[in-house]
């Protein structure tokens, strides 16, 4: 390597560690916690109506035979409780709980570490129950606890602002590194779907929709005119659409230019698909991930306006009303 190589070689290393390990602002941190303690709060909640029935000694998979399934190796806090109905039912109060203050932001990294164990808990002790949709609410808990989560918008800066404590700058919270590996994490979803996508000939030839469309446990919330869902024309478009779609995604959310469209297109997939399948909160938490793209300045925007309308609502309320 010549020496005039070395600094344009420096200065690129000092982008890339800037890129990764720069400020992150905490309002998209504190947006992150607050929509996922939601989402994560909806999930333990339908896993509690049945949680003897899922995780209980009497239910579907007892222990022994769970730890017989999988790795008998793998963590989780099952091993250590109580598997009494009473300690289930304490179990899942715990975990209701502990999303709510998630979401609230209060003792907000440890709450966050507190659902991530939980997660992982749950899906070692029933594995047969979770598929890819509960692998990145682990993941998304795990980049939450690294995340300057409580620096906004929170319980814990409120308490702190009362106790006269010094609040770090919101633009400047901390290092962004917990938040890029969300955002890689993201990429890496849309690209391993293109590439099982191009790795069959399903999807290539239209066939893949067809078949999606006639799952009548999961294609059932919207119904399609058969004009939709039987012309191979019209199939085989939208098969490339989501392709073409995800692949602009992977690459697109990094740039200023192409940010807004990738956004716009994104939310846009993950609407239709959550119209039209029932895949629970899986299309709701990949729209969460893609705001993590937005900035601390445009989610300010947001929250001033939700504020404004709320206050306007307020003052016009009489003691009659």
């Amino acid at each position: 390597m010549s020496r005039a190589s070395l600094p344009s070689l420096a200065a690129g290393i000092r982008r890339f560690d800037e890129f990764v390990f720069g400020p992150v602002d905490a309002r998209v941190c504190a947006w992150l916690r607050m929509g996922f303690g939601f989402l994560v709060f909806l999930n333990f909640a339908g896993l509690a109506m049945d949680f003897e029935l899922w995780f209980g000694e009497a239910g579907a998979v007892p222990y022994e035979a769970a730890r017989s399934a999988i790795d008998p190796d793998t963590i989780t806090l099952f091993t250590l409780l109580p598997r009494t109905g009473t300690g289930l039912l304490a179990c899942a109060a715990i975990m209701l709980l502990q999303a709510f203050l998630l979401m609230i932001g209060w003792m907000s990294r440890f709450n966050a570490a507190c659902v991530f164990i939980w997660l992982v808990s749950l899906q070692h002790r029933n594995h047969l129950l979770f598929d890819g949709e509960d692998v990145f609410f682990r993941l998304f808990a795990l980049f939450l606890v690294f995340m300057p989560i409580g620096a906004c918008w929170s319980v814990d800066a409120w308490r702190r602002r009362r106790l006269g404590k010094t609040l770090l700058p919101v633009e400047a919270a901390g290092s962004g590194w917990a938040l890029r590996l969300l955002q890689i994490q993201l990429a890496l979803i849309y690209l391993s779907s293109v590439w099982l996508k191009l790795d069959g000939k399903e999807w290539l030839d239209g066939s893949a929709l067809w078949y999606v469309y006639r799952l009548d446990d999961v294609f059932e919330r919207m119904p399609l005119p058969t004009l939709l869902t039987d012309s191979a024309p019209i199939l085989l478009v939208s098969g490339w659409l989501v392709i073409l779609v995800e692949a602009f995604l992977v690459l697109a959310l990094w740039f200023r230019e192409t940010r807004w469209p990738a956004l716009i297109l994104g939310f846009g997939l993950h609407l239709a698909l959550e119209l039209t399948m029932n895949l629970f909160l899986f299309e709701w938490l990949m729209m969460l991930a893609l705001t993590s793209h937005l900035r601390g300045e445009e989610l300010a925007r947001v929250v001033g306006s939700v504020k404004r309308l709320l206050g306007r609502k307020t003052a016009g309320v009489t003691v009659g009303d």
